[in-house]
């Protein structure tokens, strides 16, 4: 009678043991990992977290915004990496922008500079307005360093399709007619001080600030 019961308190155990080991290797298959994914805005506010398992698809939010400021504006161009097609790990995502300036085009020189002209949409330049270092060509989808005129000759024939425009007191010499351009031209803007002005050197019967 021990005999038997020993032998199936054996058996039990036994069966018991497999039970758990099986339980434990199926309960081992049904955990998945988690992964947590985050989206934030380029200045480090979240947008979004979410988790998934593995070989889930990302739900990409909606398209970002970053409001304008006294210079510039700003437009979503995508995210800082390209997004997971299924999901194998976490992940954060920031929000990328190109930056255009306000009142200022790039006429494209080489593929290192430009010219700056105030854009035709621009009544009036603010006082304190800034020329950026670089401008963003929308054609080539690149940014160029920004060539400010320097000690460059003031030909009028190459603007007369703008409405405004702004002459750095670093030229020293006009040359052109004014009248060329005269029926489109809006406004005229010079940083230098009515010396600097006489003292430039003005090739025409016609100065655009007389």
């Amino acid at each position: 009678m021990t005999k038997i019961k020993s032998f199936l308190i054996t058996c039990i155990c036994l069966c018991l043991f497999v039970m758990g080991g099986l339980l434990f290797v199926a309960c081992t298959k049904n955990t998945k990992k988690v992964y947590t994914v985050n989206f934030y805005n380029d200045d480090g506010t979240l947008l979004c977290s979410n988790e998934y398992e593995k070989g889930e698809t990302i739900s990409i939010p909606e398209i970002p915004t970053k409001l304008n400021d006294e210079f510039y504006s700003y437009h979503f161009s995508g995210w800082d990496k390209d997004i997971m097609k299924d999901v194998d790990s976490s992940k954060d995502y920031y929000a990328t922008y190109i930056r255009e300036s306000i009142y200022f085009d790039a006429e494209v020189l080489n593929y290192n500079e430009c010219l700056i002209k105030p854009k035709e949409s621009v009544e009036i330049l603010p006082v304190n307005v800034v020329i950026p270092e670089s401008l963003y060509d929308a054609e080539t989808q690149k940014y160029y360093k920004v060539t400010k005129m320097g000690e460059e000759i003031l030909d009028f024939d190459i603007n007369r399709d703008v409405k405004n425009l702004y002459i750095p007191n670093t030229i020293k010499s006009m040359e052109g007619s004014y009248t060329n351009y005269s029926s489109s031209l809006n406004n005229v803007y010079y940083n230098g001080t009515a010396r600097d002005w006489c003292s430039i050197n003005i090739d025409g019967s016609e100065s655009p600030i007389m």
